[in-house]
């Protein structure tokens, strides 16, 4: 049994957390706030608030909001000439490094919410349910849903 699940009852238990030199595989814990994406001990800043991020198959899945970039002069300007500078749902390693940014179903396009974790499902603002490879980033399958 992983330590992380002993550690759930600590309210109940009133125990005080220890901190280990170690960290296994079943301790890791994200969490965020704003733009701020907290994993175990470290602590990474992305460039737009964080909507929302989790751990899927020993990866970050990040979905950046949508209404903190979409006002910014410089992505609207890039927007308008059919470039999407800025891709929203990423996966990253522990240590922080980009592992692949989720392709989109059209070309200038973003997803706004997270149907389901597993398999990973994303709505994106086209009108698009779209499953995504959690090892490439890739759309496996989308369905035009409006």
């Amino acid at each position: 049994m992983c330590i992380q699940k002993l550690f759930r009852f600590r309210h109940k238990l009133d125990w005080p957390i220890r901190k280990f030199s170690w960290i296994s595989p079943c301790m890791r814990s994200v969490t965020y706030q704003g733009r701020t994406l907290f994993v175990n001990a470290k602590s990474f800043f992305l460039p737009y608030e964080i909507r929302d991020a989790f751990i899927l198959q020993g990866k970050i899945v990040v979905l950046a909001d949508p209404n903190s970039f979409l006002n910014d002069p410089s992505y609207c300007k890039e927007r308008r000439r059919g470039i999407n500078p800025f891709k929203n749902l990423l996966a990253l390693s522990f240590d922080g490094s980009i592992i692949w940014e989720a392709e989109f179903p059209e070309n200038v396009d973003y997803y706004y919410s997270i149907s389901s974790k597993q398999p990973l499902v994303v709505n994106s603002f086209s009108s698009f349910k779209c499953n995504i490879d959690i090892d490439t980033g890739e759309i496996i399958a989308k369905q035009f849903y409006k």
